[in-house]
């Protein structure tokens, strides 16, 4: 073989290497990859089916405000925190994967805003004197609540206590949240105020219609006056089973086990402060009157749950499905002593 046959040799065997090269990087990118998409199909999607709703919500402006919201998720921090380095993005973050994808967006910052539960301190037990028995007294101390004018109402009117009506649905309204805001009524009703009760079934198919249908009966409600508050009374949907459930939204107070209290705020609109402010001053009080019973707030980005309508209006979750509805209903006399001391002020 002469010379220049042997250059041509050599030349022809280094692409060849090069060539096996670029072919075992692009098998090895594509194996990663699968395996990344494995990871989805297998361990994110089952568990994490509300990210994907995150990143619909971002694209079509309405759609968070008219579909349920999601149910509370226990997340795998170990499982993200490895798809986070191999893939490069954070699934509970949807503009990191913007970013991937177009490269001006990750010189933005993006700040989310997380608002802790409210821990008071534990309340200071004094003995009494056993020769001078203390009557119990009122913790609001007898605020009245005449003149003042209360709308409550049920966006997901069908949402049920699974131990009571066997299923987390019902159109029997006798075991639904319903039930639980006639019985709020009546307490609210007692100390004074003027209440409207509104039972209009809201939750018919489709679920997604649900805040819609909602939204037009506050807007009829607020025609015929103002209200000094507005109740988007609900259950919360937590766990996947009942001692998950319950204990995230149970709680006992002087013995009594009754549901948690939670306010959810929706900050997809100009005067959500307004709404936050009335819903923190709700969660303060219950944690000075019933340290255990709130579980704090919760701020949707994305949502806002028609509280664009009225700085007086919050979303108030009691207990969840796998409370009972007389654990729902023990909640009620507390939460009209918080709404009592908070409209009196």
């Amino acid at each position: 073989m002469n010379y220049k046959n042997k250059k041509m040799f050599r030349k022809r065997n280094k692409k060849s290497r090069s060539k096996s090269k670029i072919d075992y990087i692009t098998v090895t990118l594509c194996i990663g990859f699968m395996c990344v998409v494995w990871a989805l199909a297998t361990h994110i999607i089952p568990k994490y089916p509300y990210l994907y709703r995150e990143y619909l919500a971002q694209s079509v402006p309405l759609y968070e405000t008219f579909m349920p919201r999601e149910e509370d998720v226990i997340r795998d921090n170990m499982s993200l925190s490895a798809l986070n380095l191999l893939a490069g993005i954070n699934l509970t973050k949807p503009s990191t994967m913007i970013s991937k994808q177009i490269p001006v967006f990750g010189q933005f910052d993006y700040v989310q805003v997380v608002t802790p539960p409210i821990s008071p301190p534990p309340p200071i037990e004094e003995p009494a004197d056993p020769e001078d028995p203390v009557e119990p007294q009122d913790p609001t101390g007898e605020k009245s609540l005449h003149g003042k004018n209360v709308l409550i109402y049920h966006t997901h009117t069908t949402e049920a206590f699974v131990p009571t009506s066997g299923t987390p649905h019902t159109t029997n309204f006798d075991e639904t949240i319903a039930k639980v805001g006639e019985e709020l009524a009546q307490a609210l009703k007692n100390k004074g105020a003027n209440v409207i009760h509104n039972t209009t079934h809201h939750s018919i198919a489709p679920y997604s219609e649900s805040y819609r249908r909602s939204n037009n009966t506050v807007k009829e409600a607020l025609q015929g006056g103002e209200f000094d508050l507005i109740i988007d009374l609900h259950r919360d949907g937590v766990g996947k089973s009942s001692e998950e459930g319950r204990r995230v939204v149970t709680t006992e107070i002087d013995g009594v086990k009754m549901g948690k209290l939670l306010f959810v705020v929706g900050k997809r609109h100009e005067n959500w402060r307004a709404n936050y402010q009335l819903a923190d001053n709700l969660n303060r009080i219950s944690g000075e009157l019933y340290p255990s019973l709130s579980r704090g707030i919760v701020i949707k980005e994305l949502g806002n749950y028609n509280q664009n309508l009225n700085e007086k209006m919050t979303l108030i979750e009691i207990g969840g499905h796998w409370n009972t509805l007389d654990e729902a209903i023990n909640t009620v006399g507390p939460l009209a002593e918080i709404i009592n001391k908070a409209l009196g002020e």
